[in-house]
């Protein structure tokens, strides 16, 4: 090949490539995202989000003003000032420290966002610590509201309480880093997540503790109301279903629930993305605004969809962890400005995509703080599960929530809600 020809392809290539990024960056506010003319935002749509107007699992979205995703301003959303200062202060003696079977712990990691500027080496796994770790505050409650539907379009409705706790690496005004309560020195979150309705799960109770060591496995219990006690489960039931949905212990926290030492992660890019972070607080909580015949899809009124940058990254089980494991790899496309997790695709273990879940959110005011809001996993959030091979879904409304001392008080007795012996007093 001559050296006219070559440049003239290298040439090509780079006009294409900018070309690409360029058409990315420009969907004004305003633009009107339909059935019928998606494939031209493909771009900015996960594998999951597609599968949604393609039609290849579920029937394809209506073409109706009501399924139309109409395009928002991004949202100027800031992380509280607290979890910055403390990224600011103990951010430079972070490091990664490599593990006997090839995953990484942090070493010296205190608060804030581990790695702030996530570069390689193994910028992928920083970028995960940094997701894994984004701001939480110290309590959180809710009660949700769901709805299940299977492929032949039968439903079934139930209602919950979850309480999260992260007990250490705080950034909450008035606290310190970790909680003072010895018997929680040794984690780092705990969800509590208890079954309100249907009458015949009643009291079901799920409870997840994930150690600070991160070479320890999380400890998952269940409290069974038939038996009227509680069961510890085995490592591999973080892939069991949590309370028949289609949810396990390794989707929750927004789409990944993994402890990242027995994870890699990989960048395999940074794209824009359709999401939504600024929901109709008027509209949003009520169920006429979600389609359950349709993927539980949003309609237009309940807000407007926004671009925002996001890391994509691959993350899989390191192979010496890898033995039935519920997927072959997870792709999870994380916000770079807030580090929250946009949507995950999971694929099954001959790479097909089995599984997606994804959150549309509105802003928490965080309390005693001047003004400061954040984007949490569970309160101000609607999340949906979508099981592409048997064709099924959940989706929940998470609007009834409070965060720390806004927490009503039953719900503020740690002990209860974060420890093994508080799933003997559910039923009392």
């Amino acid at each position: 090949m001559s050296k006219p020809t070559l440049w003239l392809l290298v040439a090509i290539v780079a006009i294409l490539i900018c070309g690409r990024a360029s058409a990315q960056a420009q969907v004004p506010p305003g633009t009107t995202i339909t059935p019928q003319n998606w494939q031209q935002f493909k771009d900015y749509m996960p594998a999951g989000m597609q599968a949604m107007f393609n039609g290849q699992y579920f029937d394809p979205l209506p073409n109706q003003p009501d399924y139309y995703r109409v395009i928002g301003p991004t949202s100027d959303i800031h992380l509280p000032k607290i979890y910055l200062n403390n990224t600011e202060k103990y951010a430079a003696q972070v490091k990664l420290v490599q593990t006997p079977w090839g995953g990484f712990i942090l070493q010296n990691y205190v608060a804030g966002i581990p790695f702030p500027k996530p570069a390689e080496p193994n910028k992928g796994i920083k970028i995960l610590f940094d997701e894994y770790y984004h701001y939480e505050p110290h309590e959180t409650y809710v009660y949700n509201r769901g709805w299940c539907a299977d492929r032949f379009g039968n439903t079934a409705e139930a209602a919950g309480i979850q309480v999260y706790c992260a007990l250490n690496h705080l950034s909450d005004p008035g606290l310190s880093v970790s909680d003072p309560d010895p018997a929680l020195a040794h984690y780092d979150f705990t969800q509590w997540a208890e079954v309100v309705s249907p009458e015949e799960s009643k009291y079901t109770t799920s409870l997840e503790m994930v150690p600070s060591d991160l070479t320890r496995v999380p400890e998952l219990y269940v409290f069974l109301p038939s038996l009227r006690r509680s069961l510890r489960l085995s490592e591999s039931a973080v892939c069991a279903p949590l309370s028949g949905t289609d949810i396990t212990h390794e989707d929750e926290r927004a789409g990944f629930n993994g402890q990242v030492a027995l994870f890699s992660a990989d960048v395999v890019g940074e794209r824009k993305v359709l999401t939504m972070l600024n929901l109709d607080g008027r509209t949003y909580p009520n169920q006429e605004n979600y389609d359950i015949r349709h993927l539980g899809a949003a309609k237009t009124r309940v807000g407007k969809w926004e671009i925002r940058d996001a890391y994509v990254l691959d993350i899989r089980r390191v192979p010496s962890r890898s033995h039935g494991y519920c997927y072959s790899k997870r792709i999870l496309y994380v916000d770079k400005n807030l580090f929250v997790p946009l949507w995950a695709d999971m694929y099954d273990m001959n790479g097909k995509l089995y599984k997606s879940y994804y959150d549309l959110r509105m802003p928490v005011p965080v309390p005693k703080t001047n003004g400061d809001i954040a984007i949490l996993d569970a309160v101000n959030v609607i999340s949906d599960t979508l099981d592409f091979q048997n064709r099924h879904f959940c989706f929940y409304i998470n609007d009834q929530g409070a965060v720390n001392e806004d927490v009503p008080a039953r719900y503020r007795d740690l002990r209860t809600y974060t420890l093994p012996e508080g799933l003997d007093r559910v039923m009392q």
